[in-house]
């Protein structure tokens, strides 16, 4: 089943992907697969 994630908190891990963290870190972080961040 696929996940649904805010429109808020999309916007909040490219923030914190712009700011200077990893794709890795932030899927490890939030449990969100690489794939789906680097789709946002």
């Amino acid at each position: 089943m696929q996940k649904r994630y805010s429109k808020e908190f999309k916007e909040t891990l490219i923030a914190f992907y712009h700011s200077g963290q990893s794709v890795t870190q932030l899927s490890k972080e939030y449990d969100v697969a690489p794939a789906t961040i680097y789709k946002w």
